[in-house]
This record gives structure tokens, C-alpha cells and sequence, in this order.
């Protein structure tokens, strides 16, 4: 498995912070891993965010992010209808995926000066 990954975070002033970030990812399984229900494909992530500190204990955050993965294939053998006949497909494996998180972060204990 190959992952690198890299973010930053910027504060704009006291309450108010934007961040970015990229992950690349490639699993290395094998075509006989590959199923219509479960595969792994290199993906290539990009996420950014906004925090806003609603006062010294509580920071408010949006973040969302955009993953695009690399299109697979592999050849299968299908059952056809329970026949017992072997029909051999070629299935491809793709998708792309949105998140869209707000979080709240509760520093207990420490006081941010």
C-alpha cells in the first residue's frame, strides 16, 4: 500500500481559520480481490475547511471533501441463473465520492490565550 498525503491550515485572525489538504492513495490489491460489492482503486483526494472559534473553549468546523478513483476492471466467471453455464463478464469498478462534515471541537481543561 502506497499513501502520501499533505495539509495546511491557515489562520485569517483570532477566529477564523481555512485549511486544504490532498491524499493520494493506491491499495495494490489484485484483480481477484475485485468484486461488484467490494474493490480498491487508486484514489486522489482533495478536502478544504473553515474553523471559527465561537469562544476559548469551543471551535466550530466545515470541511468537505472530493474523492475521484482511478476506473478498474476485471474478467469474472458468473453463474448464469444458477444454470450451472459459466458466462465470463467484464465488470468495471468506479466512483467518485462528496463529504460534507461540520464538527464541533470542546478543548476541556486548556485555555487558549
Amino acid at each position: 500500500m502506497i499513501e502520501f498525503a499533505f495539509g495546511a491550515e491557515y489562520g485569517i485572525n483570532e477566529k477564523f481559520a481555512i485549511s486544504a489538504g490532498y491524499l493520494y492513495t493506491k491499495s495494490g490489491a489484485s484483480v481477484d480481490y475485485q468484486t461488484d460489492l467490494s474493490y480498491s482503486l487508486p484514489s486522489n483526494t482533495c478536502g478544504g475547511g473553515f474553523k471559527y472559534q465561537l469562544n476559548p473553549m469551543i471551535d466550530i468546523n466545515l470541511a468537505g471533501s472530493y474523492t475521484m478513483y482511478k476506473e478498474g476492471s476485471g474478467e469474472k466467471d458468473h453463474n448464469y441463473a444458477g444454470s450451472g453455464y459459466l458466462v465470463s463478464l467484464t465488470e468495471t469498478y468506479d466512483k467518485d465520492v462528496w463529504i460534507v462534515a461540520i464538527g464541533i471541537n470542546i478543548n476541556l481543561g486548556v485555555s487558549k490565550k
